[in-house]
């Protein structure tokens, strides 16, 4: 995810095709061809229950990979069906600006589905898709993760290889060359030794992040305008390559990185002892510092997080973060335009959000026993103890999922119809 978004007097910069777009469109609307300019990012959503796949929300683009090309926009999950019978015992799946990913831990294929102007679906096509197509390009490849992007993706594999494919504009590939695009997977750089031992990764709108070796270290590349890559000293040039993320306290690199998560133009991270470091866009205070000011050189430490237990998780959307907690709480800071940040605070507003506030339900009653965190878009989502999803936030295509036809915003996570047995991707 890469922008600033701005909806009636906010405007929408999504830099990762290089032109403004408004975050309006007809939600019934009906394309059959992909297109680098689609009107809306991050409308769509997805969740895992019992190895079956359900997705909700947009579906201009054949977002939903339910095989309407009417674009029909879902409010409530459904099951993707009428799929090759390989199409079984997902093991996680990914939503991109407007594509979506998802694969078997088993060695079964990696699938995509939705746009596909930039390559994104990864099947040597810059066709649309309606339906999940199978990635053909990766023979052999045990595939343990995946990211999807703005309008770019990315697997790693056992052996803890990285490979990435679609939109390059900004070296967002992390192949040693940007501008050029490709629609099947390319190894990210490597001649880095550091990009043998990946263990996780995540994709923003236009940059990607990787955790890598022993110590943990934290690797960036792509777009770097707002310092999402955590360099120091400070630039603002986008990076073909893999570069180690520093603290710009005192220009170090950043070890023991146990989570990551890349959001529209910032970045979070997550160390072994439960500190939360970000770095990048701040002009809504998503880096929490308690600042507005971009974290341009390197990253710094959010501030305001409960210091009696620790953070096991961070999420990030266009322009908001979310920590989980230990105890089961949730925590979120940065834009609340649309509620995204589920403390109740009343919607439309522009003012930033700069120190985290604890996610409340409606009752003003801490949500808690909280299992799993994900922020899409303006949107955010949590699952509990007993796999019960709960939603909060923009909900302008139903993509919270809640069945609720006039599509209203949620300032307070709400029981979203899928009750039991449901999980989001994290590894």
């Amino acid at each position: 995810m890469k922008s600033t978004l701005r909806t009636g007097t906010r405007l929408l910069s999504f830099l990762v095709i290089a032109a403004f777009l408004t975050a309006c469109g007809n939600k019934n609307a009906t394309t059959a061809t992909s297109t680098p300019l689609p009107t809306v990012f991050y409308s769509s959503m997805t969740a895992l229950k019992g190895g079956q796949l359900y997705t909700w929300g947009l579906n201009s683009l054949g977002q939903l990979g339910n095989s309407d090309t009417t674009g029909a926009t879902k409010v409530q999950p459904v099951q993707i069906t009428g799929v090759p019978p390989s199409f079984v015992n997902i093991s996680g799946a990914s939503v991109g600006g407007d594509h979506m990913l998802a694969f078997t831990k088993n060695g079964g294929p990696v699938w995509a589905w939705g746009n596909n102007a930039a390559g994104q679906l990864g099947n040597g096509s810059l066709v649309i898709s309606f339906f999940p197509v199978e990635n053909l390009y990766l023979p052999g490849v045990v595939v343990t993760g995946i990211a999807a992007g703005g309008t770019h993706s990315m697997v790693l594999d056992s052996t803890h290889t990285v490979r990435a494919w679609g939109d390059n504009t900004y070296g967002q590939l992390g192949i040693g060359t940007g501008i050029i695009s490709y629609s099947t997977p390319q190894i990210v750089q490597s001649g880095f030794s550091e990009m043998n031992t990946v263990t996780k990764i995540a994709a923003g709108g236009s940059h990607s992040l990787a955790i890598s070796d022993a110590a943990g270290t934290a690797y960036a590349w792509g777009y770097n305008a707002y310092g999402e890559l955590g360099q120091q000293p400070a630039t603002a040039a986008n990076s073909a390559v893999p570069v180690t993320v520093k603290r710009q306290s005192d220009g170090g690199t950043l070890n023991n990185v146990v989570d990551i998560a890349g959001g529209g133009s910032h970045s979070l991270f997550l160390d072994s002892s439960g500190v939360v470091w970000a770095c990048g866009y701040n002009s809504y205070g998503q880096i929490g510092d308690g600042t507005i000011a971009n974290a341009a050189q390197g990253v710094v430490q959010v501030q305001g997080l409960p210091a009696a237990t620790k953070v096991i998780a961070v999420a990030a959307g266009l322009d908001h973060s979310l920590a989980l907690m230990a105890d089961g709480t949730v925590w979120a800071w940065g834009l609340n335009y649309y509620g995204e940040l589920g403390y109740g605070a009343a919607l439309a507003s522009l003012i930033p959000v700069a120190a985290p506030k604890q996610v409340i339900t409606v009752n003003n009653i801490a949500l808690t026993n909280i299992v799993s965190i994900l922020a899409i878009g303006n949107s955010s989502y949590a699952v509990d103890i007993n796999g019960q999803l709960w939603a909060w936030g923009d909900n302008t295509f139903g993509q919270l999922g809640t069945g609720d036809v006039s599509n209203r915003n949620l300032a307070t996570p709400i029981q979203q119809g899928m009750n039991s047995g449901v999980s989001l991707y994290t590894y």
